[in-house]
């Protein structure tokens, strides 16, 4: 009997971790609820942005299947056809390989789309959920230069081979594919914007319980979720500027490898000391982030005008007017977006002592079981 009543503890008592772990997979998936703060919007969100994306990623990937199926297509009929054999051959590996680098880009815009409007709704960031309706536009014009794009690429395929007839190829599911992706994300627009009104309305008692009715506060800790929003965006568009510049710009081998390593480690040490730097109040580091960024826009303008230079040059084998109006709309996007990160990487530094860190603080505590719950609500 001993036995028995010391085992019956232990097998409850496993149980009870078993579905605390079960719980706390589950907390870090779905925004949860709590006594003075539904989720039920929220909720409604994440299935919707779950649904679309998923449907846009699937067509993403179906135009790019397409795509690699009409290359093959086109290179094994280019073999038996000896008429202006180079320069066709030529035309298409370089018009497909924009495509691809072009599609590649947009498929990795989409899971970055999912990524951060779930991160938002799972830390009840409406700064962030007002951040992603901003982002549904941009992906929206993305989505109709893709149609532009894939045009482009295919007719100059046929100026170079007239074997290749382009109304046959972009046709079928391969244009409806691509029709299709700005039909889904501009219907979903209106669907989310509507959605984030509804979410501002059910996380608001939040903001004013973490604050306190202090409007100070308030501000300050707009302006640290503004900050984080922004670090997210613009180390996602830079990084893919750099993926556009290096695939369809003239740029040589040791360059590649150079811009490749050592941009990807400039980029994570400044994205980390923007975030700790704000976080802690720690003025070296946020100092160092702002001249980071600095560095950043003298990078991009470099980029841009090697690009633009290059191109001039007709024996130059640059891809970069294939890809111009992708090119410079992320060089644009990325430019604006790390000036406003400068801006706001400053006003954080100005906020320094106005109570965010002490906040911060506590909701750490909160976390660690130093605190009760109930103390304050805060997913920073």
């Amino acid at each position: 009997m001993a036995d028995a009543s010391t085992r019956e503890p232990s097998s409850a008592g496993l149980a009870k971790r078993q579905s605390t772990k079960s719980s706390s997979i589950i907390s870090r998936l779905i925004p949860q609820q709590t006594d003075d703060i539904t989720v039920k919007w929220a909720r409604y969100a994440l299935v919707s942005v779950l649904v679309v994306t998923f449907l846009c990623a699937g067509a993403e990937i179906w135009i790019m299947v397409e795509e690699s199926i009409v290359k093959n297509m086109v290179l094994d009929a280019l073999v038996n056809d000896k008429t202006n054999f180079d320069a066709a051959y030529d035309a298409v590996w370089v018009n497909f390989r924009v495509g691809l680098t072009y599609h590649s880009v947009f498929l990795a815009s989409i899971i970055f789309w999912l990524g951060c409007t779930w991160d938002g709704l799972l830390n009840k960031n409406i700064m962030q959920c007002f951040g992603i309706n901003a982002y549904n536009v941009g992906i929206l014009v993305y989505s109709l230069l893709q149609i532009k794009q894939t045009s482009n690429d295919f007719d100059r395929i046929a100026d170079n081979w007239v074997g290749f007839d382009k109304n046959y190829y972009n046709s079928g599911y391969f244009l409806a594919a691509q029709i299709l992706l700005p039909c889904l994300i501009g219907v979903f627009i209106p669907l989310f914007a509507y959605l984030t009104y509804r979410m501002f309305l059910e996380f608001g008692w939040r903001q004013y319980r973490i604050t306190g009715g202090n409007k100070q506060l308030e501000k300050v800790i707009y302006s640290y979720h503004i900050l984080l929003l922004l670090l997210k965006f613009a180390l996602f568009f830079v990084t893919a500027f750099t993926v556009l510049d290096l695939a369809l710009t003239t740029v040589t081998d040791r360059g590649k490898y150079v811009i490749s390593i050592v941009g990807g480690i400039f980029g994570v040490l400044l994205t980390a000391a923007g975030f700790y730097g704000a976080r802690r109040e720690n003025g070296y580091l946020l100092s160092f982030y702002i001249f980071g960024c600095c560095l950043v826009i003298g990078y991009l303008i470099e980029r841009v005008y090697e690009a633009y230079n290059r191109s001039l040059d007709v024996n130059n084998e640059s891809d970069y007017k294939r890809a111009e109006l992708p090119f410079l709309l992320y060089a644009a996007l990325s430019a604006l977006l790390v000036i406003a990160s400068i801006v706001f990487g400053v006003v954080s530094y100005t906020n320094f002592g106005k109570g965010l860190k002490d906040v911060l603080d506590q909701e750490q505590r909160r976390k660690d079981g130093e605190l009760p719950p109930q103390e304050i609500d805060l997913d920073a």
